[in-house]
Order: structure tokens, then C-alpha cells, then sequence
């Protein structure tokens, strides 16, 4: 059994792999898919694995899953010259982070930065790979898979202590009051934690206690707690967006700074694909986001 890589360019691509349809994360069944430039006749019986990268000029790269080709198809598309697709992987949620891992830019190195487009994996960086993943409970390609539907991730035991009304350890009560009422209604709070994996939509910060609840439609207008009304964002992120100098285009979900901003430290977030959560029925509403994109417009 043979290993190939493709790269997934999210800006090149116009939305994340998340924004993708690959059903509940995890090992399964579900159909997996790539399209690709080159051909997949060799591919049957082989391994695909993906990897995404999005932001500039720092990038994300995250291993998002991998599975056993079955099919191959030629296209008739001036983009992409070959499908190939099987029915046995692993979706790895909110995928595994790359960039800090030692031996990943060699790798990335080997791969031409990833401009070679689909291309074999060496064998030693095969078993790194597999290595990842089980560190990370994944089974890797040959391992036994048993299904394990999951829906959000559960809740960090230091997420759920954040949503308690009293302060954390060595935290006086005249702070916790400040910071309590900008984090969010409780309960709203701890779903979009939740729902984003405890991740800032916008920069994929993981410290959960600098996460905030923001509403899409300002809660004094419409008092929704629901998630779909919500994005999961970090302090500073939160105070950009309440103040319209960050903004979500409603159609590609994209990232616009205001012009002021834009040459600043928060440069390398215009143009981000904005984080959704990976279950359809937990990510923005694109009519309020409309809504918010509107309003902010007409203020600034």
C-alpha cells in the first residue's frame, strides 16, 4: 500500500475544508473525495492523505484525514482533471495541527511547499504521520476502525470551570465582574465553545479563557441565544468586530478589516476564511450575518 499527499489551498479554493461536507469526524464510513490536476489511475487500493493551509503570510497547516481510494474518475473541468474517492477513512476533528511538529517544514520541503500538487509520501515520513495520528486517538491506515459518531467536542474541564458564576483561583471578585459580562450569557457561551471545538473563528485561538460569546445580531436588537446567532471570538477579535472595524462578508465568509486596520498588527486576518463549526446545523446564519454586514457598512 502506497501513500500520496494533497494539499488543500484554502484561498485558492475560495472556502476551508471544513465548509465541506464530510460528515460526523472521527473513523467511519462516510465518503471521501479529492479532485486533482493529475492522474489517479495508480491510485485504487492506495492511500490519500490531506492537508490544509490557509492565512498569509503566517499559514495554518493542519492534517485534516485520510482514506483508501476506491474509484477514480476523469473530469471534464478545465480546474481539475481526475476524482478520486473511497468510502474507508478518517476524519481527524478540527483537524491536527502541523506547523510546530520538528520534522513537518523538511517534509513540507520535500513537497515542493506543496506546489507539486498530488505526489507520493516518502516512507519515513509515512510512519510520522501514522504516529500523529494515534498519538492523537486516531486509528492510522491499517489500524482496525471502529465507528465513533461525534458531534461537538466535549467541553475541556477548564472550559466548563470558565462559565461559573464565581472567579477562578487568585482572581479577586472586582475582576471577575468586569470580565464576566463581556464573555457572554453563560449558557451561550459554553454551546459556541462547544460548537467552534473552544477555537476563535477568526484566528483559531485555543485558550479558551480568552474567548468570548459575540452575537451576530447585537443582543440589545434581538435577544437569540442561539448558536447560529453566534461566533466563538477572541477578546480583542470580539472588541474589532463590535466596533465594525472586522466585519464577515456574508456570501465567501471572509474576513474584511476596515481600512484603518488594515496595515496594522491584524493585517494577516484580512481575507480569512472564517472557522465554522463542523455541524450544518451550528454554523452562522448567513442572513443575520447580511444583516450585521449591512448595519456595520452603513456606520463606517
Amino acid at each position: 500500500m502506497k501513500h500520496y499527499l494533497v494539499y488543500h489551498n484554502t484561498e485558492k479554493m475560495g472556502k476551508s475544508f471544513r465548509e465541506y461536507d464530510h460528515g460526523p469526524s472521527g473513523p467511519g464510513t462516510d465518503d471521501f473525495s479529492i479532485v486533482t490536476r493529475k492522474s489517479t489511475a495508480g491510485l485504487p487500493g492506495n492511500v490519500v492523505w490531506l492537508i490544509s493551509g490557509e492565512g498569509k503570510p503566517h499559514r495554518d497547516y493542519r492534517l485534516e484525514h485520510w482514506f483508501i481510494v476506491t474509484d477514480v474518475e476523469d473530469l471534464k473541468s478545465k480546474e481539475f482533471s481526475s476524482r478520486a474517492s473511497g468510502s474507508v477513512g478518517v476524519v481527524f476533528s478540527r483537524g491536527i495541527p502541523l506547523n510546530n511538529l520538528p520534522w513537518f517544514p523538511s517534509f513540507k520541503n520535500s513537497q515542493g511547499n506543496f506546489s507539486l500538487g498530488l505526489g507520493p509520501i516518502p516512507v519515513g515520513y509515512v510512519e510520522k504521520f501514522c504516529q500523529l495520528v494515534r498519538a492523537k486517538g486516531y486509528p492510522a491506515p491499517g489500524d482496525p476502525l471502529k465507528r465513533q459518531p461525534m458531534k461537538s467536542q466535549p467541553l475541556k474541564p477548564d472550559q466548563d470551570a470558565l462559565d461559573q458564576d464565581k472567579p477562578p483561583p487568585g482572581v479577586p471578585d472586582h475582576v471577575w465582574r468586569k470580565i464576566l459580562p463581556r464573555r457572554g450569557q453563560g449558557e451561550f457561551r459554553r454551546q459556541l465553545l462547544a460548537a467552534y471545538g473552544g477555537r476563535c473563528a477568526v484566528t483559531g485561538c485555543d485558550v479558551a479563557d480568552a474567548l468570548e460569546a459575540a452575537h451576530i445580531v447585537p443582543h440589545g436588537e434581538n435577544p437569540d441565544q442561539e448558536v447560529r446567532n453566534g461566533l466563538l471570538l477572541r477578546a480583542d477579535i470580539h472588541t474589532l468586530f463590535d466596533l465594525h472595524l472586522l466585519r464577515i462578508d456574508p456570501k465567501s465568509l471572509q474576513v474584511v478589516l476596515a481600512p484603518s486596520i488594515r496595515q496594522s498588527c491584524y493585517r494577516e486576518w484580512h481575507g480569512r476564511i472564517l472557522r465554522q463549526p463542523e455541524a450544518p446545523e451550528n454554523r452562522p446564519n448567513r442572513d443575520r450575518l447580511a444583516f450585521r454586514w449591512k448595519q456595520a457598512t452603513a456606520r463606517t
